[in-house]
């Protein structure tokens, strides 16, 4: 198991990424958007993915959740307060 804390700039936006991996993810201070893809082209064309929005997450403080690869762990995550953290359990 590794535990890390993760802190992501104030108003800032992530590329749009595979998580590759599970974890519980656990909002310490204040509130994050969190945008979620689903792939839905096979994957044959190197290098391009074509996406849809599944889901859409607002976190505040002490909200947590899970990622399993089941789900759809294909995210792009957007701070909305001025310092982000969240500790990362995988």
């Amino acid at each position: 198991m590794t535990v890390f804390s993760l802190v992501i700039p104030q108003k800032l936006t992530t590329s749009i990424y595979d998580h590759l991996a599970w974890g519980l993810i656990g909002l310490y201070k204040r509130h994050q958007e969190e945008t979620v893809y689903r792939r839905v082209n096979i994957g044959n064309v190197e290098d391009h993915a074509q996406l849809k929005v599944v889901e859409k997450r607002s976190l505040q403080s002490n909200d947590s959740y899970r990622l399993l690869l089941l789900d759809e762990v294909i995210h792009v995550v957007k701070t909305i307060s001025p310092v982000h953290r969240y500790p990362l359990i995988s």
